[in-house]
């Protein structure tokens, strides 16, 4: 974790995995354009609350980045690709 100075995030009861699932589940619902409304998605995980409203703005930029590099391939975007934040190939 990166130390900016301001006060530490409380670890979830659920750890780092429970917040990089509702992260992935954030993500492809902006991905796919649906309508999200934040806070009700944090009234139902109030454990992850601080830290979902954190990453929402970071994870709108790189939905909208996504959008645009997808738009600026030769081939055009792929509605079959899966997307997701994690890699799950080794990098090269």
């Amino acid at each position: 974790m990166i130390d900016r100075g301001g006060p530490s995030v409380p670890p979830t009861p659920y750890g780092d995995s429970r917040l990089a699932e509702l992260t992935e589940e954030i993500t492809r619902r902006l991905l796919a354009g649906e309508a999200f409304d934040a806070e009700a998605y944090v009234a139902q995980h109030p454990d992850c609350a601080g830290p979902i409203r954190d990453l929402l703005p970071t994870m709108h930029h790189l939905v909208e980045l996504a959008r645009i590099v997808a738009c600026e391939r030769p081939e055009g975007p792929r509605s079959d690709q899966s997307h997701s934040l994690i890699r799950k190939d080794p990098l090269p």
